[in-house]
């Protein structure tokens, strides 16, 4: 997995003390003195909002990374309808914090170091605007638990919220029945593109790769079989 770092943005601190000037990262009371070399985590969270036909509910989903290994994956629908795709989206951006923030917490058990702020790509606009700027307001207060959770999270240096292309998010695969041909050839770009991975030596070809294969077919059998064992279909 490679990752452009120059879409992230600058932390500063200074800017969110008028707005959560007691915000604070939780550390466990009885760390022990972290060892090694440090890690770091990142994040991606998508929303298909009103994805499911009957009932209109929206379905999260979330992949996070430490380092170059995929970590956690989730796909879930969520509990509540709601009425626009940036209600379902924020609410998708809580649940990735919560499980960042319990992963963060069990590396520091551990006695991993864990890098400066989790990163965390979604690709709604104005959810990373509302999240990332201190000065940003909310309109919809319904949505208030979930806005201020994620901000205060911002402010205390735990996450760093940023926009990422909806084409380039690979959590989108865990919202979806269907992927776009774009969005399946980006994918296997960055993920399922090592040949030598036991993925795709054991599960997706217990006999084998065919001869005459190429990196992109390997791929994308690859991509279909993960994509069948996530969303079932």
């Amino acid at each position: 997995m490679v990752i452009d770092f120059a879409i992230f943005n600058a932390f500063n601190r200074e800017e969110w003390m008028d707005f959560y000037s007691d915000a604070r990262k939780e550390l466990p009371t009885r760390m022990p003195e972290p060892l090694g070399n440090p890690v770091q985590i990142i994040a991606y969270v998508d929303a298909n909002h009103a994805g499911n036909i009957k009932t209109r509910r929206s379905h999260t989903g979330v992949l996070i990374y430490i380092n170059q290994a995929p970590i956690i994956w989730y796909s879930k629908r969520q509990n509540t309808v709601e009425a626009s795709s940036f209600d379902s989206e924020y609410i998708a951006l809580r649940i990735c914090f919560e499980m960042v923030e319990a992963l963060r917490y069990k590396l520091r058990c551990f006695g991993v170091p864990v890098e400066g702020s989790a990163d965390v790509l979604c690709d709604n606009r104005s959810v990373v605007t509302n999240s990332s700027v201190p000065t940003s307001v909310l309109n919809k207060r319904h949505n208030a638990i979930c806005y201020h959770r994620v901000r205060e999270a911002q402010a205390a240096g735990i996450i760093r919220v940023v926009w990422i292309e909806g084409t380039k998010n690979v959590a989108d695969l865990f919202t979806k029945t269907r992927l776009s041909n774009e969005s399946k050839r980006s994918f296997t770009r960055f993920i399922f593109d090592d040949l030598s991975t036991p993925l795709a030596k054991t599960e997706v070809f217990p006999h084998g790769i065919p001869p005459g294969f190429t990196v992109n077919q390997v791929g994308e059998h690859k991509l279909a079989y993960f994509h069948l064992q996530v969303c079932g279909d």
